[in-house]
């Protein structure tokens, strides 16, 4: 057996992840950090594979290594932003998030995690701004027009709402068409 470089049990750990292996990823990332214990992307990487398996303290003890050791690795406060979430803690997963869209504020996904967030915490003006950004970047997810549709419809917007859902179904979302049949009734 051949002593792998840090970088190539990150690589070998990506196609783990790839193949939903994340136990031997994660053996592969703490290897390449007892090699390198200054890789964030191993820490993050790590934290990644530690969240899939419900490890959720793990992935923030691990994404929280990769921020100290790269305060702008945008990748780590998703990870950090996540991890929150589950675990009940709506205002350090929003703050996380709000950190991974200052660093990198055209990452679609980051608004939308964050405009979950928002929606399933009653603050539906919150969520609809934040779906707008991710429609703006990305407009051809339907999931961004249902959800946005969602808060809309909170919000008593139905005009905004019903758009929104005939988007989302126009983009290939079945779960939209549903909701305009419900509410064209």
């Amino acid at each position: 057996m051949t002593n792998q470089s840090a970088e190539e049990l990150i690589q070998s750990s990506k196609e783990k992840i790839e193949n939903q292996d994340y136990i031997n990823a994660i053996d592969d990332l703490t290897k390449a950090i007892d090699l390198d214990p200054k890789n964030a992307t191993a820490f993050v990487q790590r934290g990644r594979c530690k969240s899939y398996l419900k490890d959720m303290e793990g992935a923030i003890e691990d994404s929280s290594k990769a921020i100290e050791i790269d305060p702008d690795f945008h990748g780590a406060f998703l990870t950090l932003g996540n991890a929150k979430n589950y675990l009940g803690d709506t205002t350090g997963a929003i703050d996380a998030l709000s950190q991974a869209i200052k660093i990198f504020p055209e990452n679609p996904f980051a608004y939308a995690m964050r405009g979950s967030i928002k929606y399933n915490s009653g603050n539906h003006q919150g969520a609809v701004d934040d779906y707008t950004n991710a429609i703006q970047i990305d407009p051809n997810n339907p999931i961004n027009y249902k959800i946005r549709g969602f808060s809309k419809d909170e919000l008593g917007d139905l005009k905004g709402a019903f758009e929104d859902w005939k988007k989302a179904t126009e983009l290939g979302d079945e779960d939209a068409a549903k909701l305009l049949e419900e509410h064209c009734e």
